[in-house]
């Protein structure tokens, strides 16, 4: 019973941080830390029901092992502090289940590597639709030779590998245009009433001998703090630009349902190589 309630409460949770993100472009940290501590008590509980403490300290390398890849891109400044504490949550609740061949935190770390590049290019584009940045006549063409081609394909062999292929084929003829949106269209004027710890300044502030330098972690929530209390006594002469972080927590739970639905998607296409390889070898010898 206890399986199918932390596959439930994982789902849930990257409901709800999703929601979170794309409304408001982080989690609160109540959220997150009330995510994790929901997470290891149910994983203990998990323990508990069926007398085997191996599920519970699965945890430990699940968690490292993700929550240690989370802190890397966020010490990168790919990600934000909350992607981290939410993929902590998410390793705990799926470390392990007995009857697993391949733990499910490894399906589910693998597919989004996959399908996290595979996200940024549409979320990118929404980005630039509602920002009004329109494709030049040459990135319309690269564009649209990209969807021809990736159609092209697909229509020859309508394969799991060829939609990846397609996809990448789409990504590397949009690329210029989706640089020119992160530019353009991610760099704002900050909202001086929700500033907070984690967003990205682009130039540095300077108010008597006091400098806040942009970092790849984004501001400290002192730093935020002093930025909000400067602007108030007058000191900032315009609001501080920041670069706004794409909502990255829905692709976990697009990779989540993808890992639930269709386990490792990696192995589907290496196994999916491998059978049309002898299907070859058959025909020719």
């Amino acid at each position: 019973m206890m399986d199918l309630i932390l596959i439930i409460t994982c789902l849930i949770t990257l409901t709800i941080a999703a929601s979170y993100d794309l409304k408001w472009r982080y989690v609160p940290d109540y959220a997150s830390y009330s995510f994790i501590i929901i997470a290891i008590i149910e994983r203990i509980l998990y323990a508990i029901e069926i007398s085997n403490p191996n599920v519970a300290l699965w945890a430990i390398p699940a968690s490292l092992i993700l929550t240690g890849f989370g802190y890397v891109l966020y010490r990168g400044g790919l990600w934000g502090g909350g992607d981290v504490k939410i993929i902590a949550s998410t390793s705990i609740l799926i470390a392990y289940f007995p009857l697993e061949t391949i733990p499910l935190f490894i399906d589910f770390f693998m597919n989004l590597m996959i399908i996290g590049a595979l996200y940024i290019v549409p979320a990118t584009i929404l980005i630039g639709i509602k920002r009004k940045i329109r494709p030049d006549n040459k990135e319309k063409t690269q564009m649209a030779i990209g969807i021809l081609i990736a159609i092209t394909l697909y229509i020859i062999r309508p394969m799991l590998s060829t939609s990846m292929i397609s996809i990448g084929i789409l990504i590397v003829t949009s690329i210029q245009y989706l640089r020119r949106v992160e530019k353009e269209g991610l760099i704002v004027p900050a909202n001086m009433k929700t500033l907070m710890d984690g967003d990205w300044l682009v130039e540095k502030i300077k108010v008597g001998k006091k400098t806040i330098k942009p970092k790849k972690q984004g501001l400290t929530k002192e730093e935020a703090a002093l930025i909000k209390k400067w602007w108030k006594q007058g000191k900032l002469k315009k609001k501080p630009l920041i670069k706004e972080g794409i909502a990255y927590l829905p692709a976990f739970l697009i990779a989540f349902l993808t890992t639930i639905t269709f386990s490792n998607l990696m192995i589907l296409i290496v196994s999916e190589g491998l059978t049309n390889s002898i299907n070859i070898a058959k025909l020719l010898y």
